[in-house]
């Protein structure tokens, strides 16, 4: 990882994240929330890129929607360059007067899986609020990585964050695998901004293919860390995996831990999860996000 270079990405960020939103969430590519307003309807959309089967890609995009009066519609303009690929249409179902109140209240999230084959594209992200005609595009890039390649030795997923504090309406069109976070139990988020009373967890998938002649385990090193904006490690955990058998034939390791953002003092950061394999072919992957932290809320 150039440390160097992401420091200078997250105080960019930082100086550009009030007036220009959408802009500064597209400075890199490991940067990968997008945001849009019209009034109070504000949107958000992230993304994180999934290998579904040995042989194909998903990629997961949340939207979420705060400021929505009643009926929400979801469309996904899917474009390749100047080509147009296809869009596809959502529509959430608030079917009672409580999940209506709660969509009101904390807002919605929509996950949908697109599925996608490598390479760079746009995805614009319609919210409408069909009771009032309200609408915020959204304009959001995904690069989605080769994640079926079976001569790699190691492939890793997007990372995904979520909170304790992060609640609101969720409408999952995804795999079950994808919907909560294993140990919060929260669904993933396109928040990064955190208060130091929060639990904040950071989720990654790695792959690898299965390596019959071996008689023991597949193993790898995981190790998660917080780097300041000056690049210095802040905070660093690491984990031992053991590669299994995951849905779809895949073949890898599930990881997610928490972040100690109540230790961490209010700033800029960025998190960095990276795997190293430990027998066969060596290979080493990481994936970065930026976040922030701020300081812890107070009740009276």
């Amino acid at each position: 990882m150039d440390i160097a270079r992401h420091a200078r990405e997250l105080m960019l960020v930082a100086t550009c994240a009030a007036a220009a939103p959408l802009v500064a969430a597209q400075l890199a590519s490991d940067v990968t929330t997008s945001g849009g307003q019209r009034g109070d309807l504000n949107v958000s959309v992230f993304s994180a890129a999934y290998q579904a089967t040995t042989a194909q890609a998903t990629v997961l995009v949340g939207t979420e929607v705060e400021g929505l009066a009643d009926r929400l519609e979801l469309r996904y303009l899917i474009s390749r360059g100047p080509v147009a690929l296809s869009e596809q249409i959502v529509s959430v179902p608030l079917a009672d007067e409580a999940a209506r109140s709660l969509a009101r209240r904390e807002g919605v999230r929509v996950l949908k899986a697109l599925t996608l084959a490598p390479g760079k594209y746009r995805v614009r992200v319609t919210a409408q609020d069909l009771s009032n005609g309200r609408a915020v595009d959204v304009i959001h890039d995904v690069d989605v990585p080769v994640l079926t390649d079976p001569s790699a030795p190691i492939k890793m997923s997007g990372l995904v964050l979520s909170s304790s504090d992060v609640g609101g309406l969720t409408h999952a069109e995804v795999e079950d695998d994808h919907r909560m976070l294993p140990i919060i139990g929260r669904p993933p988020s396109a928040r990064r901004q955190f208060s130091q009373s929060e639990k904040v967890e950071v989720h990654a998938e790695f792959y690898e293919e299965l390596q019959p002649e071996f008689e023991f385990d597949q193993q790898i090193n995981v190790t998660t860390r917080v780097l300041s904006a000056s690049g210095a490690v802040v905070w660093e955990t690491k984990d031992n995996g053991t590669s299994e058998a995951l849905s779809g034939g895949r073949f890898g390791y599930v990881h997610s831990t928490l972040i100690p953002v109540s230790s961490i003092a209010p700033g800029q950061y960025v998190v960095e999860v990276g795997a190293e394999t430990l027998y066969g072919v060596p290979g080493y992957v990481a994936r970065s996000v930026p976040f922030a932290v701020s300081p812890r809320v107070t009740t009276r």
